[in-house]
């Protein structure tokens, strides 16, 4: 419809949808998933339980919705639906079982970037072969509406990171007050990646640590701490690599294995800041939110590593000469 094509904000378009579905089609059980193929995980924008919105978390593809994600196929369930699920090999997710289901694929090209559907938990045979057509014309209007939302949004947050960035390194480049400058780094990040959760990582001269955070807008640090080795920063500090963990709880890769957390986070992302070829430290953000970061985050805070790792290195080599100063 109209409505759909000519939204501009996801929002928006959201909200359009049950009026829109339920102008041919029962909504009392209607969901919107969207699929994050990269991280293997669905979201719920819109989700209705018995015509109550309901709000669901991020989890990975399952039941119904997993098999029409892997077949790219709509899925019309009418009759014994168990019997049906069987043969397909898919089976239907909580305790509510549903009578009648009819799920359709939201494609973008040959991705599928979503599941709508909609069900009923009383009758069997509600939705024919008609009602499929007409949410696979939904769904292909939601689909494009999506991408174009989606593309806009991208190039508007693109253009005001970079606008960040540039006034991050002119102003990180002005400052040699080690504190400030640390200070400065933190407010930045925390609004540049939308976190309250940061934590600086600096290698010193007698190959100890110095930790500092900032978390829940309190400040801690800075402390020395002598090299462990097994925790995630040293890990990014050794190999000079970025990591990203979507859920410290759940994830079970070497790295997570072999350098266990205690944290209380859920989501961890670090990157080494790298001073001529030479890692002097680590910044990492964390999140309550499981799989909270993406590409996009990873690479926003390696740039902003970079251009803080010089005028931090410099910050510290004037704060060690101030120091030797006020020695001799």
């Amino acid at each position: 419809s109209r409505v759909i094509t000519a939204a501009t904000d996801l929002n928006e378009l959201f909200a359009s949808l049950p009026e829109q579905v339920g102008a041919a089609l029962t909504t009392r059980n209607l969901y919107l998933a969207l699929y994050d193929s990269v991280r293997n995980l669905l979201s719920f924008p819109l989700f209705y339980d018995d015509g109550k919105l309901s709000e669901v978390g991020p989890r990975e593809p399952g039941g119904v919705t997993q098999y029409i994600i892997r077949t790219r196929q709509s899925l019309l369930l009418t009759g014994n639906i168990e019997v049906k699920l069987e043969q397909l090999g898919a089976s239907q997710a909580g305790a509510r079982k549903a009578k009648s289901y009819l799920g359709v694929p939201m494609l973008a090209g040959d991705h599928v970037i979503g599941v709508i559907a909609v069900q009923d938990l009383k009758y069997e045979n509600v939705f024919n072969a008609g009602h499929e057509r007409i949410l696979s014309t939904i769904a292909g209007q939601l689909a494009v509406a999506i991408e174009k939302i989606r593309l806009l949004s991208e190039s508007r947050q693109r253009s005001a990171e970079l606008a960040a960035l540039f006034d991050l390194g002119v102003s990180a480049s002005q400052e040699l007050d080690l504190s400030r400058l640390t200070n400065y780094l933190f407010d930045n990040v925390q609004s540049l990646l939308n976190v309250s959760s940061v934590s600086l990582l600096m290698l010193n001269e007698t190959d100890e640590l110095t930790v500092e955070m900032v978390e829940q807008g309190e400040r801690r640090g800075p402390i020395v701490v002598p090299r462990s080795g097994n925790n995630l920063s040293e890990y990014v500090l050794s190999t000079q690599q970025p990591l990203m963990i979507g859920d410290l709880e759940r994830d079970s890769t070497v790295v997570t294995t072999n350098y266990p957390t205690s944290s209380k986070h859920r989501a961890w992302l670090g990157v080494p800041l790298i001073v001529r070829g030479t890692a002097i430290g680590v910044l990492s953000v964390q999140s309550d939110q499981p799989y909270y970061f993406a590409e996009s985050q990873l690479r926003l805070l390696s740039q902003a590593g970079n251009q803080m790792a010089i005028a931090l290195d410099n910050a510290r080599l004037v704060k060690h000469f101030v120091e030797k100063q006020m020695m001799s």
